[in-house]
């Protein structure tokens, strides 16, 4: 899905293939073939860190947000066996809730934004405009 964030893609993704019955390990290999992102490259060493048996706690700590560390460590639980479907799916309401609350956010802001280059080149030019005969009137009954 093109233009999501990657969390919040692979969210939606891993879903999809646990509810088509395939094991969380088995989507996370296919997921992670599938996409070069900095959260693939976090869900391969959480991966890696489970193939290892070590803990999991220095990958949860380098996650961007806290949407990131839920979907990490609710992947986390998922390699250790318990079942994930049910938190994929509250997190991903919680995902598509904060990605609308920031699109709103920055959709408020934008015409604030398209008001900079108003300024920066259409008011000079209608100012020239507007006093552009004034001061021809003024120069010309100067020099004379």
């Amino acid at each position: 899905m093109e233009g999501l964030a990657p969390p919040f893609d692979f969210c939606i993704e891993l879903e999809l293939r646990i509810e088509m019955g395939q094991s969380v390990r088995s989507s996370l290999i296919y997921l992670l073939g599938r996409t070069q992102t900095e959260f693939s490259f976090l869900v391969q060493e959480l991966l890696l860190a489970a193939d290892q048996l070590r803990s999991p706690q220095n990958v949860f700590a380098k996650a961007a947000s806290c949407y990131q560390r839920s979907l990490l460590q609710l992947i986390w639980r998922g390699l250790q066996g318990e079942p994930i479907l049910s938190g994929l799916r509250m997190l991903k309401i919680e995902m598509d809730t904060a990605s609308r609350v920031e699109l709103e956010l920055y959709m408020s802001r934008l015409p604030l934004l398209a008001l900079i280059p108003l300024l920066l080149f259409l008011l000079p030019s209608f100012m020239l405009l507007l006093f552009g005969p004034i001061l021809s009137l003024l120069s010309q009954g100067m020099f004379q």
